[in-house]
């Protein structure tokens, strides 16, 4: 019983900390230094996933999002989380780093659609979102 709940402390804390890296990302957009942003978010999955920015790009997307979620123990609302991230991520490089960009729209897209698959609850911005990617890699 106390690892279960160790395990799920570890879970909630890594959502506190995605969650302030989303929202440090989103200020740091609107203050245009994306840059910055992209080394905090990368600093903060090498931190809490043991995994770099540029490693999870070059992860084949297919059994992405379950490797993610068995490996380094990502609830689903987490890679919710990771999927708004590189989903803003990718918005920002679109125009200075097209294979960073598409990679990050890439693995959005299948966060978001394991989700889709997985979730009990429907989500409509979610659905919004896919097909705004799927739209974009046409």
């Amino acid at each position: 019983m106390y690892r279960r709940d160790y395990l799920q402390k570890q879970i909630d804390q890594l959502g506190k900390v995605l969650g302030k890296a989303l929202a440090d990302l989103l200020g740091l957009k609107e203050q245009g230094n994306i840059a910055s942003g992209v080394a905090a978010i990368s600093e903060t999955f090498k931190a809490q996933l043991d995994l770099e920015l540029d490693e999870l790009l070059v992860l084949d997307t297919t059994g992405f999002a379950a490797f993610i979620q068995s490996e380094k123990q990502v609830n689903k609302d987490n890679l919710e989380v990771i999927a708004n991230i590189f989903l803003t991520l990718a918005d920002e490089l679109r125009n200075s780093s097209r294979f960073k960009s598409e990679a990050l729209y890439d693995k959005s897209l299948a966060l978001f659609e394991f989700l889709e698959k997985t979730d009990e609850i429907y989500s409509y911005d979610r659905f919004m979102k896919m097909e705004r990617i799927r739209k974009m890699n046409r």
